[in-house]
């Protein structure tokens, strides 16, 4: 009696470590949490300052009236031509003919492509403008505002990656018919270039009172084809999200066609057109009263602001971010030849889709399976064929191929059953709670 009482004991002994965790290990590593920022974005907003936009827009109208034909005209071209250069993107000119009123004219654009990190995209993003300006205009507001928004732009976004393909382009010749435009647009239809879409930023620095310092109109193609609302959408929702920044709301114009965008509309691609509230207020406009004193430089700032973090968050930030260390659970202890179930998850801190290469420790493993979403919990099944000890591996990359750190999971398959282990068990209990010896 008194030994079946002790083999009693030692088994209620024996099932309560179990449960306590004290023969067998488990798996403590912690979940991972979301997080998601925008703070890159928020770097750059505030990088470009009033400064910036100042500088570039005394630079470009030093030249005097831009008009098209004219050696000023060309100069300024070539200033953007440089200052792309200087800051180490790939720049082109893209040169063409038109007849103005019968008379044979030469002009070029300005183009200058940062090219975007993800090998599987050939989508473009632009952000455009024309640098010409009215006969007898210096063209501070008209559009020196567009093409500092350009340069800055430019000038910041060169130290960041991007999944996407981004072109700034400054157009010539939009004072006279939007010829440049037509000729670049054109160009890219017939060859077949997938333009996403296109910021145009013309005329975007003056106000009158203090609703027009706090909104920017954003025209697009509402009453024609109306391909383009989801551009004024999204820009929309920059200025909200970012507004702290920015402070501007957006305000939607509908359809204007007298600027650049228009041939992006004419050869099929979104556009839209980011343009001050209170143009019609503009006393300057087209005149040689048209000066950074007559202009409201702060203004020109948030507007530029806001088609910078447009254009940032169409583009899509590249980063090198891998994926965290996946977390796996299931049986850390069992049969042999039996089925298991594990599940698997981890987080992308860009929230980009994942695949998983799971080690099985037998020599058994599954190759890269996926893709899955961020966050995305799965279930996979492995059966071990043969008794024994084995880890469990698992790694996360991106579709960029970054790859995580080793999660691993220990896991156990008897190499004899319980019944032939419970001498071992003995050893074991009698070895950490001697006054168990004495119920036998």
């Amino acid at each position: 009696m008194k030994k079946i009482i002790g083999i009693f004991a030692i088994i209620f002994l024996f099932v309560n470590l179990i449960s306590m965790n004290v023969l067998s290990e488990t798996d403590s590593t912690e979940k991972p949490s979301v997080i998601r920022q925008n703070q890159v974005i928020i770097d750059m907003i505030v990088e470009l300052d009033e400064e910036m936009v100042i500088e570039y827009i005394e630079n470009l109208t030093s030249f005097g009236p831009r008009w098209k034909g004219t050696e000023e005209c060309h100069e300024a071209g070539r200033y953007i031509y440089n200052e792309f250069l200087k800051m180490g993107l790939d720049v082109r000119y893209d040169n063409f003919s038109f007849e103005y009123y019968g008379e044979p004219m030469d002009g070029f654009n300005v183009e200058a492509t940062l090219y975007g990190k993800d090998p599987n995209s050939d989508k473009i993003y632009i952000l455009c403008g024309h640098y010409d300006s009215w006969k007898n205009s210096p063209g501070a507001d008209d559009n020196g505002a567009g093409i500092a928004a350009i340069l800055s732009a430019a000038n910041i976004m060169r130290n960041y990656d991007f999944n996407h393909t981004i072109r700034f382009v400054a157009f010539d010749a939009e004072e006279n018919g939007h010829f440049g435009s037509y000729h670049y647009v054109k160009d890219c239809f017939e060859n077949n270039t997938n333009i996403i879409a296109a910021l145009n930023a013309d005329m975007m620095g003056f106000y009158k009172t203090q609703e027009g310092s706090s909104k920017v109109t954003v025209h697009d193609d509402e009453d024609d084809w109306t391909e383009s609302v989801w551009l004024t959408d999204f820009a929309e929702e920059i200025s909200l999200k970012y507004y702290e920044y920015i402070n501007l709301e957006v305000y939607r114009g509908g359809y204007i066609y007298w600027s650049d965008h228009e041939n992006f509309w004419e050869f099929g691609y979104d556009a839209i057109m980011y343009f001050e509230y209170e143009y019609e207020l503009n006393p300057y406009y087209h005149t040689s009263q048209d000066i950074i004193k007559n202009m409201k430089p702060d203004y020109a700032t948030n507007v530029s602001k806001l088609t910078l973090a447009t254009l940032c968050e169409l583009s899509g930030i590249y980063s090198n971010n891998k994926p965290d260390m996946p977390y796996i659970t299931g049986e850390n202890e069992g049969k042999f030849e039996e089925e298991y179930t594990y599940n698997i998850v981890t987080l992308d801190p860009n929230d980009d889709n994942v695949f998983y290469f799971v080690d099985w420790g037998d020599n058994q493993t599954a190759d890269w399976i996926g893709p899955y979403n961020s966050g995305q919990s799965i279930d996979i099944n492995h059966i071990w064929v043969e008794q024994g000890y084995y880890i469990i591996r698992v790694k996360a990359k991106d579709i960029y191929d970054e790859e995580s750190e080793w999660a691993t999971l220990e896991v156990s398959m008897p190499k004899q059953k319980i019944s032939n282990q419970i001498p071992k068990i003995l050893m074991w209990l009698f070895e950490r709670f001697p006054f168990l010896e004495s119920l036998f």
